[in-house]
């Protein structure tokens, strides 16, 4: 990706101890602020913050023996530091990480061990958002959950990619910053994590728009005719000023099937490379989306990390069994909620697009990080529905019962 400028990769000095401490000086802002909003979520951040710290230190090692994208960035952030530069110009994809990146490395000396706190800082802010969403989901619809459900964001998968030097971390918590301001009407966060998506991966912002989108104007309930006519005009003029940067990204001419077919195959030439490539060019679309989320699983397993991926995936299997068992009912009642519909068909239109072109099941297993907030957040209003369903009464008992149960929503939900 970049030509390789020379660093010592074991290097340690005191920006590194300072910006370490910052780390976790924003670890305990973060975690006295869900404090504030809900003290059952302290011990579940404080295994987060542990675990995420831990793991940045070990993806830090494992980059020193292995080759990683990681060095490739640190090593042309060096390069422009020696050239005298300290900003590089400002730009999408890997440029927009290196804009992040330089500055750091240039101005303060930062070392490449270092360099992964302040991106595991991204990171960390991802979770936050994400258990900030829940607890303000749950606010809103007088529901209430149990620390252990939240667990599943101990899962290692996704911290090991979450505090690399590179557009995971980024897009990561870009992601948890737009599903949280777009659920909790939140104006900043949303502007935030759509400029952060966009300049990481412009593609992954029109598609997540596109779910919203579609979700939200012709499948929630609940919402005026009038609001929906006036979101479809607004989203449509994004989406098209937003279509030519996303054809530069992907470095497409002109937007036609042929083009699109050259761009899918190319992209599946890429995925080959490596120790995680599979051959599922003959595959149908839904044998692919099954092997993005669920491989690479015991069989498929060629590695340590292919055993713990493995074990992690089983996890997967229960979120997303619990998703749609619950959205099958929810068609079915024709009850899709105006949070649930662009969760899910954002979740479903990425699924699609990244899946299309797999042949590399450890790039999925990283590009899974992009999927798993709105997986998450989906089984928890999964979670919700299924309790509401199971409480309902015939008419006469609930209004019977209303004042009861207003006064204890808690207990009863």
């Amino acid at each position: 990706m970049f030509e390789y400028f020379p660093f010592d990769k074991f290097s340690f000095n005191a920006p590194d101890l300072l910006f370490i401490f910052i780390y976790f000086f924003i670890s305990f802002i973060l975690l006295n602020s869900l404090k504030k909003a809900d003290k059952k979520i302290i011990p579940v951040f404080t295994c987060i913050i542990f675990l995420h710290s831990a793991i940045t230190i070990g993806y830090w090692y494992y980059t020193t023996i292995n080759p990683a994208d990681s060095i490739g960035y640190y090593s042309e952030a060096s390069k422009l530091g020696s050239e005298g530069g300290i900003f590089r110009q400002i730009g999408q994809g890997a440029d927009f990480i290196l804009f992040i990146l330089a500055p750091f490395v240039a101005i303060f000396n930062l070392s490449y061990f270092g360099s992964f706190f302040v991106f595991s800082t991204f990171g960390l802010g991802g979770y936050y958002y994400l258990i900030k969403t829940i607890i303000e989901l749950a606010a809103r619809q007088q529901a209430s959950y149990k620390t252990n459900q939240f667990y599943f964001l101990l899962l290692p998968g996704i911290h090991f990619w979450s505090c690399s030097v590179g557009k995971e971390p980024v897009i990561f918590l870009g992601i948890t910053m737009l599903l949280f301001g777009f659920l909790s009407k939140r104006a900043f966060h949303l502007i935030v994590g759509v400029i952060l998506v966009g300049f990481v991966r412009s593609h992954v912002l029109l598609i997540i728009s596109t779910g919203v989108v579609l979700g939200y104007v012709f499948l929630a309930k609940g919402i005026s005719k009038a609001y929906k006519v006036m979101v479809l005009l607004a989203s449509s003029m994004i989406l098209y000023l937003l279509l030519p940067f996303v054809m530069q990204r992907l470095g497409l001419d002109e937007l036609n099937t042929t083009n699109v077919e050259s761009y899918v195959s190319q992209h599946e030439g890429y995925n080959q490379r490596g120790g995680g490539a599979v051959d599922l060019s003959n595959s149908n679309i839904a044998f692919k989306m099954i092997s993005y989320l669920y491989r690479p699983f015991f069989i498929d397993a060629r590695s340590v990390f292919g055993i713990i991926t493995s074990f992690e995936n089983i996890a997967w299997v229960v979120l997303t069994w619990q998703v749609f068992k619950q959205l099958r009912m929810k068609i079915l009642d024709n009850n899709l909620s105006e949070s649930y519909a662009p969760l899910f068909f954002s979740f479903l239109l990425l699924l699609i697009g990244s899946s299309s072109i797999l042949n590399n099941l450890g790039i999925a297993a990283r590009q899974k990080t992009m999927l798993f907030p709105m997986v998450f957040l989906m089984y928890f209003l999964s979670l919700w529905w299924g309790k509401t369903i199971k409480a309902q009464t015939p008419a006469k008992v609930r209004l019977a019962k209303y004042k009861h149960y207003e006064f204890n929503s808690r207990k009863n939900i």
